[in-house]
């Protein structure tokens, strides 16, 4: 079974719960780029696009990769990985070596009762939406 988050729902939720506004852009099936434009001295705007990999999905925990292309780029950007964790509680998102991070969806209070009976298999990407496989459990 799969269900299907189309990146428009998913910019708009992201929106409405932080007041972002956020572009997805298919990469491939494992990767999606995301972009945010953010001020930067005053009115000055910037668009800084993330690549966010899905390296693979195991026992309820997402293993993800960011990039932004560039080594100056990649350096700022793990430094912002660090920042912007910090507003997650700890025991929902870890960061691994360089720009790579784990989401524990087992620790995520609304995912909590789905994961009670389904698995997770996979998280892919199509051209318009975030694609995750799972299974009911026995």
């Amino acid at each position: 079974m799969h269900l299907n988050f189309p990146f428009t729902e998913t910019a708009s939720l992201i929106n409405k719960r932080f007041g972002k506004i956020i572009e997805f852009n298919y990469i491939n099936e494992n990767t999606v780029s995301i972009g945010y434009e953010a001020s930067i001295v005053g009115s000055f705007k910037k668009k800084f696009c993330i690549n966010v990999t899905v390296n693979k999905v195991e026992n309820e925990d997402v293993f993800l990769q960011c990039s932004a292309g560039r080594q100056l780029t990649d350096l700022l950007l793990n430094k912002a990985i660090s920042a912007l964790l910090r507003y997650f509680d700890t025991q929902v998102v870890t960061k691994g070596i360089s720009n790579e991070f784990t989401v524990h969806l087992k620790e995520i209070e609304q995912a909590k009762t789905a994961l009670e009976k389904i698995d997770v298999q996979s998280i892919r990407f199509s051209q318009y939406a975030i694609l995750v496989n799972f299974c009911l459990k026995e």
